[in-house]
């Protein structure tokens, strides 16, 4: 007999999380199972969270584990530097540089680009789930 976790809906209907992992079976959901496994899953986002953090938090603390740890990974990036940006423009073209965020950009100067931002900022509608 093996173990699995499952999540278990108000009506004490189990749903294996092996299931939950099949492209098959969601699409075999009726709407109102479909919606009730999506709140079933958002409201385990955030314990699931605090759980991983309890777990870093023990780890920076000097804690271990017996099976988990931390792995490291490089991360590369493009030096931000003027003389970069510059050289870069010059051998690629502008495309080679991009144009921060207008949030970044009005934490790096203020209330100053704000009028200039009104004039350039262009606004696109983004689709987000919203749970009642």
């Amino acid at each position: 007999m093996t173990h699995e976790m499952m999540i278990v809906n108000a009506y004490g209907e189990p749903t294996p999380v092996s299931e939950m992992l099949s492209k098959e079976y969601l699409d075999g959901l009726t709407v109102e199972q479909a919606e009730g496994l999506a709140y079933q899953a958002k409201e385990l986002k955030k314990p699931l969270k605090n759980v991983e953090d309890m777990v870093k938090e023990r780890l920076n603390e000097g804690q271990q584990f017996k099976n988990i740890s931390y792995s490291t990974s490089k991360r590369s990036a493009v030096d931000q530097s003027e003389a970069t940006k510059m050289a870069f423009v010059k051998k690629y073209g502008w495309g080679a540089v991009s144009v921060n965020t207008p949030a970044q950009l009005k934490r790096e100067f203020g209330k100053a680009i704000e009028e200039d931002l009104e004039k350039v900022t262009v606004y696109s509608e983004q689709k987000r789930l919203t749970y009642k």
